[in-house]
């Protein structure tokens, strides 16, 4: 069993053991701790003898120690919850007050009635009534409060402790959410670029209308259906990758020059969903959509042990705007979605040089 799960941990069996073990180090420390001439001796460790000394100091700690565990739970499972966190602070005094009382005349009662009759059965020294009393008042006060005080520093401390994880739960959560939402922006951004080009064979009657909605079909199908999960296989996502480039490549014909190079082994290996293919997308809709002529996009996948290297560079007009990563809802959507899953593990850089853009993505493999 690890420190953080004892300490911490709400299972039944292991909570009753991590009590136990407090109370056994705390009787263990009481007896260490016993002044050698305390009271209950009559002459102390040195005269008495050493097992005589120790026999009467193991019961009267173990009856210090009920009383302690009395005040302990009343005061850390009724008063802390249900009156100090609640701010209900003349109800908690009153009631602090009336359980060291009830405390104190259980102590008395448990040393007249309880380790008394056991001393004198021992022949060993007992303390008259009036005494008890005066101990059990003044130790009543004492010894809870330290009991009480080693208590509630460990409640705080799994109390920030649970505060934490939630908060790293709910981090998580948002996280995840967000993630959701933006993929299910890039599903229509995605469709509505894609229907614009088969909107325009379809206005020409062209029979290849019916082959780009298969295609389309498919590139949904996988979009709605199998990118659900936090990682897809890398195989599968390369080939989507290069269903939209056929996809694109019929409105282009021979004038597009498209290079694919796909290097490395793609088994057993998995990645976020549709990350890739926004920048395919805006290499269309950006660069090549743009130029009239020898229209040219160069695509690179390299696997690289555990990790994943994109390279795309696309021509683009000789005048054209400024290229930013602002530009375009699909690419914002992929930076977010990058620095959510995989944090600084990952790394983005976006060029814009006078006759071409660049993306440069690199991302660990799982």
């Amino acid at each position: 069993m690890r420190l953080n799960e004892f300490i911490f941990s709400q299972d039944t069996r292991i909570r009753i053991f991590r009590h136990a073990t407090v109370w056994l180090l705390l009787y263990i420390l009481g007896i260490c701790t016993y002044p050698p001439m305390g009271s209950g001796s009559l002459y102390g460790r040195g005269v008495d003898g050493f097992l005589v000394f120790y026999r009467m100091v193991l019961i009267r700690v173990f009856l210090m120690l009920i009383c302690q565990m009395l005040f302990a739970y009343i005061f850390l499972y009724i008063l802390v919850p249900f009156y100090l966190r609640k701010k209900k602070y003349v109800l908690f005094g009153i009631l602090l007050l009336a359980t060291w009382f009830i405390s104190a005349v259980f102590r008395f009662m448990l040393y007249t009635y309880v380790y008394n009759p056991i001393m004198l059965h021992f022949h060993y020294h007992i303390n008259d009534p009036n005494l008890i009393l005066l101990f059990s008042i003044r130790q009543t006060i004492s010894g809870p409060a330290f009991i009480g005080f080693i208590f509630i520093a460990l409640k705080l401390t799994k109390d920030w402790q649970q505060k934490q994880k939630d908060f790293i739960n709910l981090q998580k959560e948002n996280a995840a959410a967000e993630i959701q939402l933006l993929k299910a922006q890039a599903h229509p951004h995605f469709l509505f670029n894609t229907l614009n080009n088969i909107y325009s064979f379809t206005i020409n009657r062209s029979p290849q209308a019916g082959e780009l909605v298969q295609q389309l079909y498919g590139l949904l199908n996988y979009m709605m259906n199998e990118c659900n999960d936090s990682y897809v296989s890398l195989d599968k996502e390369i080939n989507i990758l290069k269903s939209y480039a056929d996809l694109e490549k019929v409105r282009y014909g021979d004038r597009l020059q498209l290079e694919w190079d796909v290097d490395g082994n793609q088994g057993n290996r998995s990645i976020a969903p549709l990350l890739m293919i926004p920048f395919l997308e805006n290499s269309f809709k950006h660069g090549t959509s743009q130029i009239l002529k020898n229209p040219w996009i160069k695509l690179s996948v390299k696997i690289l042990d555990e990790r994943l290297l994109f390279i795309l560079i696309n021509g683009k007009p000789n005048e054209s705007e400024p290229f930013t990563l602002k530009k375009g809802l699909g690419l914002t959507n992929v930076k977010k979605r990058l620095q959510l899953i995989y944090g600084s593990a990952h790394s983005l850089e976006i060029e814009n040089y006078p006759d071409h853009y660049s993306v440069r993505m690199e991302v660990p493999l799982h």
